[in-house]
């Protein structure tokens, strides 16, 4: 039984430590994505043969890229660490009850074996 417990354990802290890490590449995609809007709204300052209105919009069209990408990055990284964080405290708190429960059948065993 403590065999078999310890071959679940793995796979399951697994599946849920790749939550951690789909919320830090999250993080680094909306990073690129700020860092493209940027270069964007600065491209767009920097050309000279556009009128002042068409620089604003462009300027202002990077600055919401970055925004938007900046944005979506940190929830989608927020949601995922909120649900490992909640399901690594489940998946500790099921691997107690598991470990104590096969203490308990192990000493019932060991206790009639012995009578």
């Amino acid at each position: 039984l403590s065999e078999k417990l310890s071959e679940l354990k793995p796979a399951a802290e697994a599946r849920i430590a790749a939550l951690w890490s789909l919320a830090n590449i999250a993080t680094l995609i909306g990073l690129v994505g700020t860092v493209f809007g940027l270069i964007t709204a600065f491209a767009a300052i920097s050309g000279s043969n556009l009128s002042q209105a068409e620089k604003q919009a462009l300027l202002t069209g990077g600055i919401a890229e970055a925004m938007y990408n900046t944005f979506f990055g940190l929830a989608i990284a927020v949601v995922c660490m909120i649900f490992h964080v909640i399901l690594h405290s489940k998946s500790k708190a099921i691997q107690h009850d598991l470990d104590s429960t096969t203490e308990r059948v192990f000493n019932l065993l060991t206790i009639t074996s012995k009578q």
